[in-house]
């Protein structure tokens, strides 16, 4: 289900998140919260250091998991990779009149609790780092080539009327970069920075963090006549809840919830987290959020903006301007607004048939574009489709281009049961970059079926495409259905009568190949492996042979726990590859130790044949995949070898609610292949 409600479009903010978000346990609760608040369009979401190297790519990847597990598209942004005295050439450059930045030393500062990290010494430089003099345009222009400067000036400077807020979860390096890099964009936002001691004079009773890790930026945004909310460290340390909470109203809620509870219990037993209760946590991140959906859930003084000292101490300094420094926040309203939040969003708000992936804003803003980018460049993240449940991959390679067609969960069940009604098709050309042509086949378009639009696959043949699906028969059994189109993008029409109808379960799944002389084959079936040899005109087969049955033995499948005593269910792949046939099926194992049937896992046999004998090859893919079934889909492309399956991944995931996925995989040189590994996605070819 989704919230019930929208804001009006003249009260909406846009928000960019700056985040640590590898860092501590608790920039992912806000930015959770942020994605699911509806006032809030998030443009971006920048990975900011935490002083250590390599930490602005750690949090990177923690967004990357946030967003993958909410099954969100958001643009992401990796941010400088330390302190700005990091940059070469950059000793004073910072200092201008009124920021009081310069001849201020830094301590070293904290180690982050990932530990092993190499940390910048007290100038701000890694170890062993050249440093020479450059003129202040020189570091400008390479400061504005930074994904996430160039991206804070370029939303500020934008025509878009809503306001821009900037929310910073950690050290304030990027900000203070674009304000240094392009001065005037200061008119045009706001920054909320959980950050420093708060008001001066104030001595600091213990290092403050995020000011700490970068003290020569923080000194420059406090005096650079920003329109600056503080949440100090007294404030943003109130926000308390207790793990067990957590784990009761968090954890339940689907894949990202499991995720909040995990990352922060493993955090509460590392040997960082010394500065942490036990049993009890700080959410100090999410004041951040909540002060944008709702200023007023704090109270705050106009003061002199605070000097931050060499450990972290608040000094006065009268040429500082005035800014918002919050000296109390509504801790229930922030907890219960971001749990709210997240139990719609999963499915536990009071609605049954689970969740709909469309609830936050920002998933609605970037579906208008039918588009489906890239997560970073030269990257894209499984699930591939994270716009609605997908299942039964089918790759076709056309061209230059890799065609997928795919079926659609319901987002509503009926009868507790598959609810499939259509067939999708996406495209790429690069792996990264994916097109959704919709839907191009559907259950409407074919009078004689009234249900079940299950796993499809197609082939081009004399320019025309022809698209194979299985379909529950009017008043009968399950049959295949061929669908034409002049383009592999559809849309398709029916033929008008069944292809294969035998009356009974075994007629679903078809996978089709056309050999090298000609011939075409549709295989079929479950629990039976089944064939038929299709005619030239692709849409009727030579009924003299009639339906071949493969021999469903051991040797061809090996021993397994479905009906015919082997391991092949169904879901077959057929193809063939330097001159050996393949085919790659979903399959069963033996029972379990306590008796219990496996779920499916994918397995392959070879031969030399089109029509066997087959010999089993092996396990393909485990069984983890958080749904009970799964089902192949092989592709050569760009000189890649892609296998495509499908879990349970987004959020809501479950058997009958299933996201396609894919990975790269090599042959070995005999032509076996190893078990292949579910994985995070795949790169650009």
């Amino acid at each position: 289900m989704g919230l019930q409600f929208d804001v009006p479009d003249h009260k909406k903010i846009r928000v960019i998140l700056d985040t640590d978000a590898a860092c501590e346990a608790d920039d992912p609760f806000a930015i959770v919260h942020a994605l699911l608040s509806p006032k809030l369009i998030v443009r971006g979401i920048i990975a900011e250091h935490f002083n250590e190297k390599g930490s602005s790519e750690r949090s990177y990847d923690e967004i990357r998991t946030i967003l993958n597990a909410m099954g969100m598209r958001v643009p992401m942004f990796m941010g400088l990779e330390g302190p700005l005295t990091q940059i070469t050439g950059a000793e004073g450059i910072f200092t201008e009149k009124g920021t009081h930045d310069g001849g201020v030393k830094r301590e070293q500062e904290n180690t982050c609790e990932t530990g092993d990290c190499e940390s910048f010494d007290q100038n701000g430089s890694l170890p062993g780092e050249d440093k020479t003099d450059r003129k202040a345009d020189e570091i400008k222009e390479e400061l504005e080539k930074n994904e996430a400067v160039g991206f804070i000036i370029n939303e500020a400077m934008s025509e878009d009327t809503h306001p821009l807020f900037i929310l910073c979860q950690g050290a304030i390096t990027n900000v203070a970069a674009a304000i240094w890099a392009k001065p005037e964009i200061k008119k045009h936002m706001t920054v909320i920075w959980i950050g420093t001691h708060g008001e001066a004079p104030f001595t600091a009773p213990f290092r403050e963090f995020n000011a700490g890790n970068d003290i020569t930026a923080a000194n420059f945004v406090l005096g650079s006549g920003a329109d600056l909310w503080l949440v100090p460290s007294h404030v943003y340390t109130t926000v308390h809840i207790g793990i067990a909470e957590i784990q009761r109203r968090i954890r339940p809620c689907g894949r990202i919830g499991e995720h909040l509870f995990e990352q922060l219990v493993r955090y509460n037993g590392g040997k960082y987290a010394g500065w942490t209760k036990g049993e009890s946590w700080s959410l100090g991140d999410s004041p951040a959020i909540a002060l944008a959906i709702n200023p007023d859930c704090g109270h705050y003084r106009m003061v002199k903006a605070p000097l931050v000292a060499e450990d972290t101490s608040s000094v006065e300094c009268e040429e500082h301007p005035l800014v918002r420094i919050y000296t109390d926040v509504d801790s229930r309203y922030i907890l219960e607004d971001m749990i709210a939040k997240l139990e719609v969003f999963s499915g536990l708000g009071g609605d049954e048939t689970g969740v709909y992936l469309n609830t936050a804003t920002v998933t609605q803003e970037y579906l208008k574009n039918r588009a489906i980018c890239a997560d970073r460049p030269g990257f894209h993240s499984n699930p591939i489709i994270k716009n609605r449940y997908t299942a039964d991959p089918a790759p076709f390679v056309y061209g230059d281009t890799l065609y997928l067609y795919t079926t659609h969960d319901e987002d509503r069940l009926v009868n507790r049961f598959y609810t499939m009604n259509n067939w999708h098709c996406f495209s790429t050309k690069n792996m990264v970059d994916w097109t959704d042509h919709g839907e191009v086949f559907s259950l409407d378009d074919i009078e004689w079926a009234d249900g079940r639009a299950w796993a499809p696959q197609c082939i081009e043949r004399n320019g025309m495409f022809y698209l194979y699906c299985p379909v529950h028969k009017a008043g009968s059994g399950m049959a295949i259905a061929v669908g034409v189109s002049d383009s592999p993008a559809g849309p398709f029409r029916d033929i008008g009568y069944p292809l294969v109808d035998e009356g009974d379960w075994n007629d679903i799944d078809p996978t089709v190949f056309i050999d090298d002389d000609g011939q075409a084959y549709l295989y079929f079936g479950n629990p039976e492996l089944r064939y038929v040899l299709l005619n030239e005109d692709m849409i009727s087969y030579d009924t003299k042979a009639g339906v071949g049955k493969i021999p469903m033995t051991e040797e061809a499948f090996s021993k397994g726990s479905h009906m015919t005593g082997t391991s092949y269910a169904e879901g077959p792949w057929f193809y063939k590859r330097n001159g050996r046939y393949y085919m790659v099926y979903a399959a069963f194992g033996g029972e379990k130790d306590d008796g219990q049937q496996h779920i499916e896992h994918l397995a392959y046999s070879t031969s030399n044949g089109p029509t066997g004998p087959w010999v089993y090859g092996g396990v393909l893919m485990s069984e983890e995949g958080g749904t009970f079934t799964n089902h192949p889909g092989i592709a050569d492309f760009k000189g890649h070898s892609y296998l495509f399956y499908h879990t349970g991944e987004l959020p809501g995931g479950n058997l009958f609610h299933r996201s396609v996925c894919v990975a790269e995989f090599k042959y070995k040189a005999d032509g076996s292949i190893d078990t292949i590994s579910k994985c995070d996605g795949v790169y650009e070819v």
